[in-house]
């Protein structure tokens, strides 16, 4: 990395910190309801935007997903997004806003009452706080740090020490309202990142025209939209079941901790009222399903030009075979998913 690219860390950095502290007078106005809820003033948009950008930490996923798939295997994660987010945006949003609560244990509370409660509040918080929280965030920022290793050439505990104490440092003092004031943030400066990389790096590559008759003519079924995909190799291959029993997942995924419940449901607690509530998840729905994809397929049509998973036969002559999980992280990812996470975190 230059010394430019390090300007650029440095200055997410010091504006995240600033951007976050800013609104301690704000978060600590009212007590716990200004630090956990915001005073329940959130605008839809902040609502919308804030969740989209809890998504970004998987962006190099869907790349990847791109590169052993094809276009079609947006439809692994799509097929359970376009189920679980409406309904959240029709059951749950309004709910979490109605029960005018702080936090979603309390919900067991109201359900049950008295001793039942009690019990069920301990096993949520076990199986929630250890079996979702702590082992997700675990694995984020592994694959985080993982990731930006090789680029910034440090050693993974410096690098979570370095952005994961950010991080604490904003979401302890801001409360919910800094998180919101950051993540916004880091949204803009991640779509105009990817934006930014995909006009760049489509000329390099040939243009649009060369890249898509160089997929044509080497990986032909990784241009289908829609499943099912025929690869050569069962492994790289998409059937009409996954995608079915992915549908389903997304009628369960709604009243998750990662989707319906936690930190989305943390942002409807805080909305002005039911109706931000509601237009906040349809918005959210919008970003996260279409806008924030957009450039990552660019990113991953590029990868099919370049990579070659290492289940097809048939490598064409220049292309790099991916047969180590961290070497294509690093390889063939790097600059697309590794560094606009550097500049979001």
């Amino acid at each position: 990395m230059t010394w430019i690219d390090w300007s650029v860390v440095v200055f997410v950095v010091v504006a995240s910190i600033a951007a976050g502290t800013a609104v301690v007078r704000l978060s600590s106005r009212h007590g716990a309801v200004s630090y956990f809820t915001s005073d329940r003033n959130l605008p839809w948009w902040a609502i919308a935007i804030s969740n989209t950008a809890t998504y970004q930490s998987g962006n190099g996923g869907f790349v990847m997903l791109m590169l052993l798939f094809g276009l079609a295997s947006n439809w692994i994660w799509w097929a359970s997004w376009i189920i679980w987010m409406p309904l959240v945006a029709i059951v749950w949003a309004p709910m979490w806003r109605r029960m005018r609560i702080i936090t979603t244990a309390e919900l067991i509370t109201l359900r049950y009452g008295g001793r039942p409660a009690v019990v069920a509040r301990k096993i949520y918080a076990l199986v929630c706080c250890f079996g979702f929280s702590v082992l997700l965030i675990g694995y984020i920022t592994g694959f985080f740090a993982k990731t930006i290793a090789p680029i910034v050439r440090m050693e993974e505990w410096q690098i979570l020490l370095i952005f994961g104490g950010t991080t604490a440092l904003y979401t302890m003092f801001g409360g919910l309202m800094g998180v919101v004031v950051t993540e916004i943030l880091h949204f803009v400066i991640l779509l105009a990142a990817s934006i930014a990389f995909v006009l760049i790096a489509i000329p390099q590559h040939g243009g649009l025209p060369h890249i898509l008759e160089t997929i044509r003519v080497t990986r032909p079924e990784a241009l289908a939209q829609t499943p099912p995909v025929i690869a050569a190799s069962p492994g790289n291959s998409i059937d009409l079941i996954t995608v079915a029993f992915l549908v389903l997942q997304g009628f369960f995924f709604a009243g998750s901790p990662t989707a319906g419940e936690g930190s989305t449901a943390q942002r409807f607690m805080a909305a002005r009222n039911e109706g931000h509530a509601i237009a906040g998840q349809l918005f959210n729905c919008f970003l996260a399903l279409s806008v924030r994809i957009l450039p990552l397929i660019g990113i991953g049509l590029i990868a099919l030009t370049l990579f070659w998973p290492a289940g097809l036969l048939g490598k064409p002559e220049g292309m790099v075979v991916l047969d180590d999980p961290a070497h294509a992280w690093r390889k063939s990812l790097r600059a697309a998913s590794c560094r606009l996470a550097l500049w979001a975190c």
